[in-house]
């Protein structure tokens, strides 16, 4: 969930002015608008300094970090992953694509209705889990570390009670079963 830039941009003679412009919409958080359900594992990442994002990772604003790592860990959660298959163009087998105007309206944790304990705690999570390796999205079901982290989010940081984990990893194995998804592929037990 944590991102590492790749490059860094060069301003051109007499563009000094729009680059100020692009540089202004730079972020720590990144949103994935052409999201391959059946090869990648993450919709939402986080960088360690305000970058710019590309054609597929939209920047998103959201201010402090307790609410950044907050929007990552909804984000690539099993219920933030609903939210996002939901509302996602899916006219290609393993798919999600999600233009940026829909993503502005699309259901998320509202971040900016946490109070500062559960901020705290979700940055606690996210410190913990930000290394640790996903898997695809298709394979959701059987990955032990997408577990963790809607523990973390739902029940560590929103306080909900824990018997609602049985009900999201049964979210989670419907998804995977799911033709738009897993977009052709097989997981590991079938």
């Amino acid at each position: 969930m944590l991102v590492v830039p790749t490059s860094e941009g060069a301003v051109r003679i007499d563009m000094e002015s729009r680059a100020h412009e692009v540089w202004e919409k730079a972020s720590r958080v990144l949103h994935n608008i052409n999201f391959q359900f059946n090869s990648q594992a993450i919709a939402t990442a986080t960088a360690s300094q305000p970058i710019l994002g590309g054609p597929a990772w939209l920047n998103v604003l959201v201010n402090g970090r307790g609410r950044e790592a907050a929007y990552a860990l909804w984000g690539n959660s099993t219920l933030g992953l609903l939210c996002y298959w939901w509302w996602a163009n899916k006219q290609q087998e393993g798919r999600g694509r999600i233009s940026p105007a829909r993503l502005l309206g699309m259901p998320t944790l509202n971040v900016t209705a946490l109070k500062p304990a559960q901020l705290n705690v979700a940055r606690e999570k996210f410190d913990a889990l930000k290394g640790e390796r996903l898997l695809p999205f298709y394979r959701a079901a059987e990955d032990k570390t997408r577990e963790e982290l809607d523990r973390a989010i739902l029940c560590e940081v929103l306080g909900l009670p824990k018997k609602v984990l049985s009900g999201v990893s049964l979210i989670r194995e419907k998804l995977c079963a799911e033709p738009s998804v897993f977009g052709g592929k097989k997981t590991a037990g079938k």
